[in-house]
C-alpha cells in the first residue's frame, strides 16, 4: 500500500510512487525518440495517474487544514485548472487520430439496408466491430460463423464457389479492404477478387484510417466471360473478356 503521511513498514511514501510514474514514461520515449521517432502520447497516457495520485494527496492535506483557511478556496480551483487542459484535449476528435468507428460510419454511408458486405481480406473484419450497428443491415457474403460463435477475432468463411455465388446474387456489394493488405494464394480471397472484376464496377470510395470502402455495382455480363474454378484457385478465364 501506498500513503502521504510517514512511511511505516510494508508502506510506499505517494511521491516514490506518483513522480517516477508522472515523469518517467514520458521522458523514456522522449530520449528514445532522438535516436528513433516514436513518441505517440497514447503510449504513455496512463503516467497520467501520477498527476491524479498527486493532485489527490495534495487535496486531502489540503482537507486537514483549518476549515476556514484560505489554502482551501485556492487548492480546489487549482486543482481544477490543472486537469481542465487534459481533460478538454481528450475530449476533441484529434485526440483520437485513430477513430475506430470511423471505417464502420463509411460502411454504413456507403451501404443501403440489403446490399452485400465484403472484406479484402476476411480478417480485416475487425475493422468494423466497433459498432455493429453499422453493417447490421448488410448482407455479410462470406462470413459462415460469426466471431462469437467460432470464437475467433474474425469468422470463418464460406468456402470459395460459395463465396463467388453469393455475390452474383446481389447488385450492390460494400467492399472493406486495408492498404497494403493482400492474402495470395487464398481462394476465398481470389474468389472476392475475381467476381468483382468480372461482373461489378467500382461505383464510389472512401478513404478511412488507412482503409478503403468501396461501393461496387453489377455490371451486365460480357459474351464470352466466365469465371472457372480450377485446383483449388479461381481464374478468370479469358480475363472476362478483357
Amino acid at each position: 500500500m501506498y500513503t502521504s503521511t510517514p512511511a511505516e513498514p510494508g508502506t510506499v511514501r505517494l511521491t516514490a510512487l506518483a513522480v517516477p510514474l508522472l515523469v518517467l514514461p514520458g521522458a523514456l520515449l522522449l530520449t528514445v525518440s532522438l535516436v528513433r521517432p516514436i513518441f505517440v502520447d497514447r503510449y504513455v497516457l496512463f503516467s497520467d495517474i501520477g498527476l491524479a495520485l498527486l493532485l489527490g494527496a495534495f487535496l486531502e492535506y489540503v482537507h486537514r487544514l483549518p476549515r476556514y483557511s484560505w489554502t482551501v478556496y485556492v487548492a480546489v480551483p487549482a486543482a481544477l485548472i490543472a486537469l481542465a487542459p487534459l481533460s478538454s484535449s481528450l475530449r476533441t476528435a484529434q485526440s483520437r487520430s485513430n477513430d475506430a468507428t470511423a471505417i464502420g460510419a463509411a460502411v454504413r454511408t456507403e451501404g443501403r439496408p440489403g446490399d452485400g458486405l465484403l472484406y479484402l481480406s476476411g480478417q480485416q473484419r475487425t475493422l468494423t466491430a466497433a459498432d455493429p450497428d453499422d453493417t447490421r443491415l448488410l448482407v455479410d457474403l462470406a462470413l459462415a460463423r460469426d466471431p462469437v460463435t467460432s470464437n475467433t477475432l474474425a469468422g470463418i468463411e464460406r468456402p470459395a464457389r460459395e463465396i463467388a455465388a453469393r455475390m452474383k446474387r446481389f447488385d450492390r456489394i460494400v467492399v472493406v479492404r486495408a492498404a497494403g493488405v493482400h492474402a495470395p494464394g487464398d481462394p476465398r480471397e481470389e474468389a472476392k477478387r475475381d467476381t468483382l472484376r468480372c461482373h461489378f464496377r467500382a461505383h464510389t470510395t472512401s478513404e478511412v484510417n488507412g482503409a478503403k470502402v468501396t461501393l461496387y455495382t453489377r455490371i451486365h455480363p460480357r459474351p464470352g466471360t466466365h469465371v472457372s474454378y480450377r485446383t483449388s484457385t479461381w481464374t478468370a478465364q479469358k480475363r472476362c473478356g478483357r
